[in-house]
């Protein structure tokens, strides 16, 4: 284990959370208290403001935690926000997280074993718990979980649920990251980079609910 000592020093975190941020002060606070509650130590979350304006960047700079690295940028949408904040991160790993969403505490632990013990694995996902704009849970998605359903799925629809991943950091840089301007017959940006990534890895599934997809009328 760490101590909190090492854990404010340490400048080459295992695992990188990326929380691009716009215009997301309703629910921004859970978001956060999420990651900083996760019972795996050894992280930096990489917060990044395009161009909000509402309160958001208040509310990210309010916490005084060293484990929060906080920047902001002229509005440039979600793929350029993306790439932008993985390029301030520095772990070997890169989570995802949305502003709105929520992580159970033992996500980033889960998730970080898996890609440690599965060396053939550069991107895990997990199961979805949908939740309300009150937090009410309303249901369950499950997702295609072994590599091979994967493949035969992901070729007809996204079976990865975008906020819920933990990617190799090596994998996304050969993928070239989010494709910041497509043609209109590209998938959407996460799809695309998953399509692209599955060309150097293997991609699964974890079948456990460790993510609160938060459906609200945003």
């Amino acid at each position: 284990m760490f101590s909190n000592a090492q854990l404010m020093s340490n400048s080459n975190p295992e695992v990188s959370v990326v929380l691009p941020l716009y215009n997301g002060e309703k629910y921004l606070q859970e978001a956060i208290d999420s990651i900083l509650r996760q019972t795996f130590p050894d992280f930096e979350l990489v917060i990044l403001d395009d161009g909000s304006t509402d309160t958001s960047s208040a509310i990210a700079k309010s916490y005084n935690d060293p484990r929060i690295r906080f920047y902001r940028q002229e509005n440039a949408g979600l793929a350029a926000a993306l790439n932008n904040a993985i390029g301030y991160a520095k772990g070997k790993y890169i989570a995802r997280m949305d502003q709105d969403d929520i992580s159970s505490e033992k996500r980033l632990e889960i998730e970080h074993r898996f890609l440690e013990e599965n060396i053939a694995i550069g991107l895990v996902g997990t199961w979805i718990s949908i939740i309300d704009d009150r937090g009410k849970l309303v249901a369950h998605k499950k997702e295609p979980v072994t590599p091979h359903e994967i493949r035969r799925k992901i070729q007809t629809y996204n079976c990865f649920n975008h906020g819920t991943v933990m990617f190799r950091r090596s994998v996304y840089d050969q993928a070239g990251g989010y494709l910041v301007a497509f043609p209109e017959s590209t998938p959407n940006e996460d799809y695309s980079l998953w399509l692209r990534m599955l060309e150097f890895c293997e991609g699964e599934n974890i079948p456990q609910f460790l993510y609160f997809w938060r459906r609200h009328p945003e």
